[in-house]
């Protein structure tokens, strides 16, 4: 009997101690959270093990960046949602010839110019005396046809345009009923209805050459060269008509049938953008001729991998077109007397007295 009580009560004893650990690690386990409880994690959707090292954190840095650091320690660097994602495709082309060649601090200033003439066009987006942003204003011009509402920046920093709403410096006068909105929206829909004309004249297996030769034509049937827009404003301060800023613009050319015409600039712009359109690269080029002082025309690369002069303002300036500024090559081009301004007219180089220009280098042309 005593025998049977000792192993009873071992039994017990034993029993005991097994509840008394199993209790002891159930309050050991971590408890769920909650379905409706927040995190901070995103769960690794690989095929990684479940455990809380798999798992990355997302931690917002300094510099408005996105970084997730992985359970190796190896971050990924994401930025965050570009304001202008949806207007960079609108208004700026994608080679950007003359912005790839500035310094580090022209193409900060340059960023800060295109931010806020895209987000904020009734306003003028450059400080005063910046001479960084001066010598930008022609380039952003050059580089960006589709930015058709920018002329180009004074000496005080200024852009000279304008959306009637705040007046800085020579207010832009608008059509009557018009905005910039509904010019900006008549602009971009004149575009592909160009490329669908020029489309239509193409051969089959058109060439580039043959690409090239439809869109000076088009330009040239559709346009005719406005002498009454040449000259600019007397004073500073003088309102800005419309049909001046269309004129120097690619806006005079693009649309056919319309009340403006272009002059040397709006042919460049027009077709510097149709090119494009095309996929094929060309640079609106500033600059002078023996004839002419100030004028604009553009460089274009061919297939095979050349660069031509291309010159439709002088080609339409006759009666009927013509086309002897065309792929001009380099020897072509010295005997007209072409040359180009290194500076792109911005006033910002080292003659006026500046340490820090922004000069660029161009494409030779074909031997």
């Amino acid at each position: 009997m005593k025998h049977f009580i000792c192993l009873l009560t071992l039994l017990l004893l034993c029993c005991s101690l097994m509840a008394c650990a199993e209790d002891i690690m159930e309050k050991g386990r971590p408890t769920a959270s909650p379905a409706s409880a927040p995190t901070n994690e995103i769960e690794d959707q690989g095929n990684a093990p479940s455990s809380a090292d798999s798992r990355n954190e997302v931690i917002e840095s300094a510099t408005s960046n996105v970084v997730i650091v992985s359970s190796q320690n190896n971050a990924v660097i994401t930025p965050v949602a570009d304001p202008l994602a949806d207007l960079k495709p609108l208004w700026l082309s994608k080679n950007q010839y003359y912005y790839q060649q500035l310094s580090a601090q022209h193409k900060q200033a340059w960023e800060v110019v295109i931010r806020n003439v895209l987000l904020y066009p009734n306003q003028s987006p450059v400080s005063p005396r910046d001479t960084r942003r001066q010598a930008l204003g022609p380039m952003i011009k050059l580089d960006n046809p589709r930015i058709f509402w920018i002329d180009w920046i004074d000496t005080n920093g200024r852009l000279r345009y304008e959306t009637g709403v705040v007046a800085h410096m020579g207010a832009l006068q608008f059509p009557q009923g018009q905005t910039l909105a509904s010019l900006q929206e008549t602009f971009l829909a004149a575009i592909p209805k160009a490329v669908a004309q020029i489309e239509k004249s193409l051969p089959a297996n058109a060439s580039s050459r043959d690409t090239v030769k439809a869109i000076h034509d088009w330009l040239c049937k559709n346009n005719s060269y406005n002498s009454q827009q040449t000259t600019s404003h007397k004073k500073d301060s003088d309102p800005v008509a419309f049909a001046y800023l269309a004129a120097h613009s690619a806006y005079s050319a693009i649309i056919p049938g319309d009340a403006y015409e272009p002059v040397c600039e709006g042919y460049a712009s027009a077709f510097q953008i149709l090119c494009e359109e095309f996929g094929i690269e060309a640079l609106h080029i500033s600059g002078g001729t023996k004839e002419i002082p100030s004028h604009a025309w553009n460089y274009v690369k061919l297939d095979d991998g050349q660069w031509y002069l291309v010159d439709v303002d002088a080609d339409d300036l006759a009666a009927s077109y013509n086309h002897n500024r065309f792929l001009l090559d380099a020897a072509a081009s010295a005997r007209y007397g072409y040359t180009a301004d290194p500076y792109v007219g911005s006033g910002v180089n080292p003659s006026n007295g500046y340490s820090e220009g922004a000069a660029f280098t161009l494409p030779a042309l074909a031997k």
